[in-house]
């Protein structure tokens, strides 16, 4: 089985978009793995069900 990312921008940023009542652990994890395997540096995991938008985004980076 295959990732398929949400969204891609500049060839740089890897999107995974959520629309959860809580964001576990497992999505990061889930997001991390996704940046390792592509070779992005940095993600997104954007949760759409928050109040305000700005509170359902974390950005997650590859550091190794």
């Amino acid at each position: 089985m295959g990732f398929r990312a949400d969204l891609i921008v500049a060839g740089a940023v890897l999107v995974e978009l959520k629309a959860l009542e809580t964001v576990l652990p497992v999505h990061r994890a889930q997001v991390l793995s996704c940046i390792r395997e592509t070779g992005h540096r940095i993600g997104l995991l954007i949760n759409f069900h928050v109040p305000r938008l700005v509170d359902g985004v974390s950005r997650l980076a590859n550091d190794r």
